[in-house]
This record gives C-alpha cells, structure tokens and sequence, in this order.
C-alpha cells in the first residue's frame, strides 16, 4: 500500500499527488510524484508548487530536503513534517529546519516501518516530536490541519 492510499483509508481529508504550478491551498496534504523533487514559491499572495529533476540528494529524488527547506523558509513553526519509512538520511536538513523554526515532526515508528533509515536517522538525531504507529500518523495529521 502506498503512503498516498494509506492516508486516503485513514481519511485525511484534501489529499493528492501534486502537480507543477498548482496552488498551495490551506488544509491540504500535497506528496511528491516519482522522480522529482517538490518546493513553493512565493509569488506574493500565491504559493505555487514546483517540480523539478534536479539532481538527486542523498541519493532520492524526491528528496524532502528541498520541499521541507523551502516549505520552512516560507511558513516557519506553521510547519508539521511526517517521517515516512524509507532509507538513508534524507529527512534530517529538512526536519533540522522544521525543528529550528519551532514546529513538530513526527516519525513512523520501527515496527510499522518497512525501512528505518530516515526514520532512524531523524529519531537518533533527536529531531522527533512523536515516534507513532503509521496508522496512527494519519489522525493525528487530521487533528493538526484543522486545528492551525
């Protein structure tokens, strides 16, 4: 099962695979595509999303470096991260950012995880709010979309 899918069955409400150009709205959940890296803009009162190939980071792409930098540059602490199962360090720029501007990240946990590399790289480097069950990701997401 597919994290989109996985979160659609938990019923987080509003989200999609994103798509060059569309336009940041407020409580929605935007995942990459395969193969590229997602970022926003600010185009004034317009937060377009970007897609891109740049060259891979930390060997993935998508990498969530670039879109968790770009989206903590713009948003600040009204940002929440969630740490999907996956490999290497990939999240750990990104969730240092979230961190450092004083919004949460939560991780899945070892036992739900298919891979714990970026999971285990964030918890070890302390950068977690909640390390949670994935099925427990999803209703706590809900709760943190509406209440912001």
């Amino acid at each position: 099962m597919h994290l989109l899918e996985i979160y659609q069955h938990e019923q987080i409400k509003n989200i999609t695979e994103a798509k060059n150009g569309e336009l940041v709205l407020p409580g929605r959940v935007y995942i990459a595509p395969g193969d590229y890296h997602m970022t926003i803009e600010n185009k004034g009162t317009e937060v377009p999303i970007k897609l891109n190939q740049n060259p891979s980071e930390n060997y993935c792409r998508p990498s969530a470096n670039p879109m968790l930098e770009s989206i903590t540059k713009m948003y600040g602490a009204k940002v929440c991260s969630v740490v999907p199962t996956g490999m290497a360090s990939d999240w750990i720029n990104g969730c240092t950012s979230i961190v450092a501007a004083g919004d949460q990240v939560f991780a899945q946990d070892f036992e739900t995880s298919m891979v714990w590399g970026m999971l285990g790289a964030v918890s070890d480097a302390s950068l977690c709010s909640k390390v949670l069950p994935l099925i427990e990701i999803a209703p706590v997401q809900n709760i943190l979309l509406y209440i912001r």
